[in-house]
């Protein structure tokens, strides 16, 4: 299932969710907030509690605080082109933290490598990371 972000930095945005259920009122987001959707479920408007992450991307940076490892990469790899690949299923739900630079990931590899005692392989295609044998 996949979910969607929306942050709003300044001024409103309306949020019609009408085509999914006739019944469901218009609401507004205000800035500061946060909508949410996922996949067939109606949108959720919160404040924002981490605007620094949540605007990071426009410094070409990159912030987690103690997101598991997998949704970090899944993260990242949206502005890499050379991915990340992870092969240690004991490491994907150990959380990571930290801010890093979105076109080097070589600190977050090597801060999650250590931290997590993997290794970490660049080949061509991808970076790989997979336990220490």
């Amino acid at each position: 299932m996949s979910t969607h972000r929306l942050t709003v930095m300044q001024g409103a945005v309306l949020i019609d969710d009408s085509a999914k259920t006739s019944t469901a009122p218009a609401a507004v987001a205000l800035s500061g907030q946060t909508v949410t959707v996922a996949a067939g479920q109606h949108p959720v408007i919160a404040a924002e509690t981490d605007m620094d992450a949540a605007t990071a991307w426009q410094k070409g940076e990159i912030v987690f605080h103690d997101e598991p490892l997998v949704a970090a990469i899944l993260e990242y790899n949206r502005y890499l082109t050379k991915k990340i690949v992870i092969e240690a299923p004991q490491a994907q739900s150990q959380p990571v933290g930290g801010r890093f630079t979105t076109t080097q990931p070589q600190a977050f590899l090597k801060a999650v490598s250590l931290a997590l005692d993997l290794r970490m392989t660049e080949t061509d295609d991808h970076y790989l990371l997979r336990p220490k044998t």
